[in-house]
């Protein structure tokens, strides 16, 4: 049965279809992964409990090793801005100082800052100090997870010069270097930034006609006492903007003098922040610190878990007979291309649910033939990075399970306005691109 394609077809459609329909019914993703990998292990070579033991489990301990310190002191980082009161004052200050409009901007300076200085999980920071502004405004969070999702793939993917994965990925495919056809990514860039900006202010509109309120987490009751300051008790606005500033450049110095990979610079970065919010924070805790420390930890530890299950779940997809046919089919695809690139990782992103994991695959097996076909390297290098902005955000996708935990929903609540804002979106996006490679990288 491993062998068989439409079997291993069927199965791999029919793991999709629960796994959305399951985490839209508020079933935990992690029970829905074990499921599903179990499920899709019936077609994987060895059965489903070799499969589960085996792929899926080799790969979740490799994304747990990648991504616990990263979340763990970003965890800790957001515990402490609320808990010393750092995160109200910069909150009370923005909104006494700006409109809906220009919170909306902060917003998405904030997420565009923290994602340029290699901080790659920021949702995890910028939802809790967005709660309180949405509050101010009575206005429901799913404002600020427009906002805030809209730019990650304008930095991820589109920004020249961005010491990321994803775009040192096709360096070594194409020889390029990071800077790779500049105007295709900052046009396409201030489009989508543009699209976001109009998108949220729409729904701004539009809860404020139908009345709708901001809808605090379930949990903000719990300890609500610990994050509620009069204004004499909250620290000075610009000393609660230290932290932050200060990871913002530490980030910037790592990176681009002392040339630190993304993850020790982030874990630097942070590590700083914490010492700072601690020195400049430290009366305004109202429970002893270690203990907020040990709740901002524990606080992430749910949706690294289900990253690295969702992970996992992945790299059993990749073992089917009918993933293997699905790569083989599109070998057979007659088209340009940059067309070509463009469909290859669209569907390569769908069955995979990540955009780097595509990429990788596509120029595994089509980088050289587009080259020959008259593709221009620096235009194929930026091109592929915004193709893949698209459908990687599915419902099983781990970023995206990153980004409901941060802002406190499930799927039912927040996977509509994901789906938006970074599946349909950016495929808007990415004809901007293709139009943009073709003027300025005729096919040779």
């Amino acid at each position: 049965m491993a062998n068989n394609v439409p079997i291993s077809a069927i199965f791999l459609l029919v793991s999709f279809v629960v796994f959305f329909v399951l985490c839209m019914k508020g079933i935990h993703p992690i029970i829905v992964s074990l499921a599903c990998a179990l499920f899709i292990g019936c077609v994987v070579p060895g059965g489903p409990f070799a499969a589960i033991t085996g792929p899926f489990m080799s790969t979740f301990v490799v994304y747990m090793q990648s991504y616990f310190l990263p979340f763990c002191f970003v965890g800790i980082y957001a515990q402490v801005m609320n808990e010393s009161g750092m995160g109200e004052s910069i909150a009370r200050y923005i909104s006494g100082k700006a409109n809906e409009k220009n919170f909306v901007i902060i917003l998405m300076i904030l997420a565009l800052l923290l994602q340029l200085s290699g901080i790659t999980v920021a949702p995890l920071v910028i939802a809790p100090l967005s709660f309180s502004m949405l509050k101010k405004y009575n206005l429901p969070r799913y404002i600020a997870l427009i906002a805030v999702i809209g730019i990650d793939a304008v930095v991820m993917f589109m920004t020249p010069g961005v010491p990321n994965f994803t775009n040192l990925l096709p360096t070594g495919y194409l020889g390029t270097n990071l800077f790779a056809a500049p105007v295709v990514g900052i046009v396409t860039g201030v489009y989508t930034i543009i699209v976001v900006y109009l998108f949220t202010l729409f729904h701004i509109k539009k809860a404020r006609k139908q009345n709708i309120p901001y809808d605090p987490p379930a949990d903000d009751s719990r300890n609500a006492e610990l994050y509620e300051f009069t204004d004499e008790e909250l620290p000075n606005f610009f000393v609660s903007l230290l932290p932050t500033i200060a990871i913002l450049a530490c980030c910037t110095i790592l990176q681009l003098v002392v040339k630190l990979d993304a993850t020790q610079t982030t874990i630097i970065s942070l590590l700083l922040g914490i010492v700072l919010v601690m020195l400049f924070g430290w009366k305004s805790f109202k429970r002893k610190r270690i203990e907020s420390l040990t709740e901002g930890a524990m606080s992430v530890m749910d949706a690294l878990i289900c990253v690295c299950a969702i992970c996992g779940y992945g790299a059993l997809i990749k073992q089917t007979a009918a993933f293997s046919a699905i790569e083989s089919l599109i070998l057979t695809l007659d088209m340009d291309p940059y067309l070509l690139c463009v469909v290859v990782i669209i569907l390569l992103s769908i069955v995979t649910a990540s955009g780097t994991s595509a990429m990788v695959l596509f120029f595994t097996t089509f980088g050289e033939r587009c080259l020959a076909m008259g593709a221009n390297p620096e235009a194929l290098h930026r091109l592929s990075g915004i193709a893949s902005t698209s459908f990687d955000s599915m419902p099983q996708n781990g970023p995206t399970i990153v980004t409901l935990r941060a802002f406190k929903m499930s799927h039912k609540e927040g996977y509509k306005w994901i789906f938006y804002v970074q599946c349909l979106m950016p495929l808007t996006s990415i004809l901007v691109a293709l139009v943009m490679c073709y003027i300025c990288y005729p096919l040779g």
